[in-house]
């Protein structure tokens, strides 16, 4: 049996853990000011905060869709049992 771990980007973990454990990371979606973004991908933390500073209004965050987590686990092995640890609404 092969065990694969996902998670969101808002559990915001360490590049040595991502890889020493082979942890996929499913990037949350920011809108600030109207534009769409994917953490860690269309938009560094650097840029994240330049803009959330610059903006008339927080940036709003949702988490990413089941397709977006769907495709994440098409990549692994068919006999793959996979732990999804994701944000909560509290």
């Amino acid at each position: 049996m092969v065990i694969k771990i996902v998670t969101d980007s808002s559990a915001d973990l360490p590049i040595e853990l991502l890889e020493k454990y082979k942890i996929t990371v499913v990037p949350m979606n920011v809108s600030i000011e109207g534009v769409d973004y994917r953490e860690g991908v269309d938009i560094t933390p650097k840029e994240f905060f330049k803009k959330m500073f610059a903006s008339a209004e927080l940036p709003r965050t949702s988490q990413p869709s089941p397709a977006v987590f769907g495709e994440a686990y098409s990549k692994f092995p068919v006999n793959s049992e996979i732990l999804c640890l994701t944000i909560s609404s509290d």
